[in-house]
């Protein structure tokens, strides 16, 4: 044990940071199965009562519907849009959603396909088909840093362990399949070969069409003054998203009706169980202060919290178009996906597998990265500790791991704003510096 100590301490810190990532990652996990396990068998609570799905789902029979509920959205031929659904999602999903729609009777309830072997099936093959390809994607990525091939196993591991990406599985969403093309741009975008640098383009504007928020990734290509390639990302992702709105009844006059929709889904989301929104941080910090009591969510607070997430868009991306690094530039992007939607649960985080796949692989460290590194773990680990739920925590969505995790957001967040300035007043006075020289040597 001393002699694996003392190896371990020989590491190069690069090494050191990408083992306390994996082993914190799945260790949390396991510490999740033992605190369901003994949910069941000690406190004797059923599936219904078991906190964990609650956390997830609110109501456990919801387990993998949001794949099942935007299929039917389209299952019957009709608009979604100005139907009953009233759908928020974009056209391009919505197609995709229609050809696995015909693998299924969604004539009645989407329930009845979800609890059919050919609906588990079509969802799991889905699933698989999806973390393969995010597997490749790593891999290709990995390959060009000379990773050991076992690293890259326990990473991909490590990365479908975490919480995030769990309560994605559980949930059902296409987020999947966005995040799937979002991780195969991160892989392919500095490419040697000019023909694999185009595709990654086009897999941004897919991803972007998916889900519209992995649109702003596409300002790491105009921090690195890959101007062209900007510009051609904005109108592959403006033809993806806006076209598919033909193959609807309706066609473009749905765009309207889907903003609506969409603003209405951020409304009535402002403030919910698991929101990583700035409205639900400012009724957690509420929440604490009255000592722990539920107070009504007032119209102020959606207010302000509206308010301070246009103030951390604006900030954040400015911060992150002048950080001196890619991975803080993935992140501080990241972080405004997370922050800046009012709808924006636990599985939202899963983008953050492109920030910490550069940070975690970066060619060095520093000390001051293992703050960074704790601040990722919070945020993917699995540990709930769901014995310090209660059900009004599930009711009104507030938990202490939660809480912690959306505590760790705002300060990494402050925290990348705060060195990207920095690096900004040094490259300003760096610059002046050599203006005057030049004006003096003139």
């Amino acid at each position: 044990m001393r002699q694996d100590l003392t190896t371990f301490k020989k590491l190069d810190i690069k090494y050191k940071i990408l083992f306390i990532f994996i082993i914190s990652i799945i260790f949390s996990f396991l510490i999740l199965l033992v605190e369901i396990l003994l949910e069941f068998l000690i406190l004797k609570h059923n599936i219904e009562n078991n906190s964990f799905l609650k956390q997830a789902l609110m109501n456990y029979k919801d387990i993998f519907q949001d794949f099942f509920n935007v299929n039917k959205f389209v299952a019957n031929g009709s608009n979604p849009y100005t139907s009953i659904y009233n759908s928020s999602y974009p056209p391009l999903i919505l197609l995709v959603a229609k050809f696995f729609a015909l693998f299924g009777d969604y004539s009645n309830k989407s329930f009845d396909v979800r609890n059919s072997f050919l609906g588990l099936f079509v969802y799991f093959v889905f699933v698989i088909i999806n973390i393969i390809s995010i597997y490749f994607a790593i891999t290709y990525y990995l390959n060009k840093k000379n990773i050991n091939k076992n690293i890259k196993y326990f990473f991909l591991i490590a990365c479908i362990l975490s919480l995030p990406f769990c309560y994605l599985i559980i949930r059902g969403n296409y987020l999947l399949l966005a995040l799937t093309f979002l991780v195969w741009f991160f892989a392919l975008y500095d490419s040697d070969k000019k023909s694999l640098r185009e595709l990654s383009l086009v897999f941004l504007a897919i991803s972007a069409g998916i889900k519209i928020y992995p649109a702003l990734f596409a300002l790491i290509l105009f921090k690195e003054k890959r101007y062209l390639d900007f510009f051609k990302t904005v109108i592959y992702t403006i033809l993806l998203f806006f076209i598919p709105f033909l193959f609807f009844s309706g066609g473009f006059s749905n765009i309207k009706v889907f903003f609506t929709n969409l603003i209405d889904f951020q409304g009535i989301r402002e403030v919910s169980d698991h929101n990583y929104s700035i409205a639900t941080f400012l009724y957690c910090v509420n929440y604490i202060l009255s000592g722990f009591k539920h107070v009504l969510i007032s119209d102020w607070l959606c207010t302000v919290g509206r308010i301070l997430s246009y103030i951390v868009f604006i900030i954040g991306m400015l911060c992150a178009l002048f950080s001196n690094k890619r991975w803080k530039c993935f992140t501080l992007i990241s972080l405004v996906i997370l922050l800046f939607p009012a709808p924006s649960f636990i599985y939202s985080a899963v983008v953050f597998i492109v920030p910490i796949s550069c940070f975690l692989f970066e060619e060095s460290h520093t000390k001051r990265d293992y703050f960074y590194l704790i601040c990722f773990i919070i945020l993917f680990s699995s540990l709930q500790l769901g014995f310090l739920i209660t059900p009004e925590h599930i009711k009104y969505g507030i938990n202490l791991i939660n809480f912690i995790q959306l505590f760790t957001i705002i300060v990494l967040f402050m925290f990348l704003c705060f060195d990207s300035i920095k690096y900004m007043i040094y490259k300003f006075k760096n610059y002046k510096k050599i203006k005057l020289n030049l004006n003096n040597t003139n």
